[in-house]
């Protein structure tokens, strides 16, 4: 992902990742590309997270930049998610 995460753009993640949790087990998003983070966008995430695991499907985050990692620490979110460095190591975990 790529760009600003927030109102306007948490309804395409949700229906992008949404059609990926259908017909996937495990489910990377890169988050590196991501400038900023907002409310919405962790609210997107938590929402994905929680259709992620109803649907038996692990979802896993793939970051190591301050600028999304901050807003998720700020909000008490770590523990909701499984971060990872990078992609591949998301995928190797």
């Amino acid at each position: 992902m790529t760009g600003e995460l927030d109102m306007l753009t948490a309804p395409e993640l949700r229906h992008a990742v949404a059609e990926q949790i259908s017909a996937a087990s495990l489910v990377v998003l890169d988050l590196d590309g991501v400038r900023f983070l907002g409310t919405s966008g962790l609210a997107a995430l938590i929402e994905l997270r929680e259709q992620a695991h109803r649907a038996g499907v692990e979802l896993r985050l793939a970051c190591t930049e301050r600028r999304v990692l901050r807003p998720i620490g700020i909000a008490g979110l770590h523990h909701l998610f499984d971060i990872h460095d990078d992609v591949q190591a998301a995928l190797d975990s």
